[in-house]
């Protein structure tokens, strides 16, 4: 099928109109922190649900699912030995409620598989880690499994020194949606790198202390809708995105930048009302933050129609100027055809098949469909801006917005229309067999998320 003047008037549409850098500021403004649970994610919720309905997409709708909200309460980190100092520091997303007072460990240069195999002994210390990993250490490691690894072998407390100059505070969740078993607590890389100093020269005793609410059981929503249009007997191409941030900050890079991406996208699509071959979606997940919750629950309660879908393309931290990157997820069957397709959309697009478990893309990898992570690449500070309060939109490109949104909806058209289709959905052997070889059973079975 010829897609040229299909691409042609999408283009037309995104290029010659400035609303999807309109949009993102004002999603952030108008709701600021769109963390899981609370009011300004349900209100962002409901504006894209109202987008969608303006923008001509048809069954637009709200689909609940329950998960436990949390609460950001005070956390203090105070140093009692060999000097006393406060610390400032910043409870992470999960964490457990408490008081620990004990002999801080440094882990920053260990493997968190040998958490357990410190000479000095994890058991009832307060546990120092890092977002960066040792030295010629290869595997990325989340901070879930840092913290995992570091209540396994005993620790009491867990201080995570966030990447980043300028005393910033990271935050992140430190487990997929329940409350952990120890104290959690973001500092500094300064603050980190001070206690660090200290220890080398002897012991240190600090007392960290976590205190709030105990997390509650609440109805969070995804939002669905789909472009008019689509052939009903068609594939599937779904394109998605997490609407909710952490509780710090707008969350402009993470993720406004990709809901706003996959709205625009489906506002070009749905303003030139084509009659195509496939069905395009859209879905903005909530809960990701704490883990994955949304999508987890969408790919569960749509299990029975997920046979039509041909490919999913989640757009997260999408708007940071740079190159378009899509990573395959270990589909090297679609390399070939990616590259080839992006010659002509985005010539300096980078393609490859790296792969995470950390973004919504990942349970419908879980249930062996084709899918990809769609961002941006190859301009310093991207991680700078993630995960802290300055995560702003000043931070966004308008035109990186555009280029990906114009991007998302070619490759949503390309991949509908494609005749010799070389991916086929995996069966749950397989996609074992691919997570233990790449490593990740150890991982997914730590977080409880191995499904084999």
């Amino acid at each position: 099928m010829d897609t040229t003047a299909l691409e042609k008037a999408v283009l037309g549409e995104i290029w010659s109109a400035p609303t999807a850098y309109r949009n993102l500021v004002e999603l952030c403004d108008r709701f600021g922190p769109r963390f899981a649970g609370t009011d300004g994610y349900r209100g962002a919720a409901q504006w894209v649900r109202d987008r969608l309905i303006d923008y001509g997409m048809i069954d637009v709708h709200l689909e609940p699912f329950e998960h436990l909200a949390w609460e950001r309460g005070p956390a203090a980190v105070q140093a009692i030995q060999p000097y006393s100092a406060n610390i400032p520091g910043l409870t992470l997303p999960l964490s457990a409620r408490g008081v620990v007072e004990a002999e801080l460990l440094d882990l920053r240069g260990t493997a968190p598989e040998d958490y357990g195999k410190e000479p000095a002994g994890v058991q009832g210390k307060v546990a120092l880690v890092s977002n960066r990993n040792p030295p010629g250490y290869q595997r990325g490691v989340h901070r879930k499994e840092r913290y995992l690894r570091a209540v396994q072998a005993g620790a009491a407390g867990f201080l995570f020194e966030g990447s980043g100059p300028g005393q910033q505070l990271a935050t992140g969740s430190v487990t997929n949606g329940e409350e952990g078993q120890i104290p959690a607590v973001s500092i500094s890389a300064e603050s980190a790198d001070m206690l660090g100093r200290w220890l080398d020269k002897g012991t240190v005793q600090v007392r960290v202390s976590v205190d709030g609410k105990a997390p509650r059981k609440v109805v969070g929503h995804n939002v669905v809708g789909e472009v008019h249009g689509g052939a009903s007997d068609g594939p599937l191409v779904i394109l998605c995105g997490h609407l909710d941030s952490h509780d710090i900050a707008c969350g402009a890079n993470d993720n406004a930048s990709g809901s706003i991406c996959v709205l625009e996208a489906v506002r070009a699509l749905s303003a030139v009302r084509p009659e195509l071959p496939a069905r395009v979606r859209a879905v903005l997940f909530g809960g990701e933050e704490l883990g994955l919750l949304g999508s987890t629950h969408y790919v569960k309660e749509h299990a029975a129609s997920l046979d039509r879908v041909r490919m999913v393309l989640n757009a997260d931290v999408a708007g940071t100027a740079g190159r378009f990157s899509i990573s395959l997820q270990d589909w090297p069957e679609l390399v070939d055809l990616m590259r080839d397709e992006l010659r002509t959309i985005e010539w300096e697009g980078q393609v490859g098949t790296a792969f995470t478990p950390h973004s919504d893309h990942f349970p419908f990898v879980m249930a062996g469909l084709p899918a990809a992570m769609i961002g941006s690449a190859g301009w310093p500070g991207v991680l700078g801006a993630v995960h802290n309060a300055s995560d702003t939109p000043d931070k966004v490109s308008a035109l990186r917005l555009q280029a990906t949104a114009a991007a998302l909806a070619r490759l949503a058209i390309r991949v509908g229309c494609s005749e010799a289709w070389p991916a086929e959905r995996r069966a749950p052997e397989e996609v074992a067999e691919r997570l233990v070889a790449l490593g990740l059973e150890p991982e997914l079975r730590l977080e409880n998320r191995w499904l084999f």
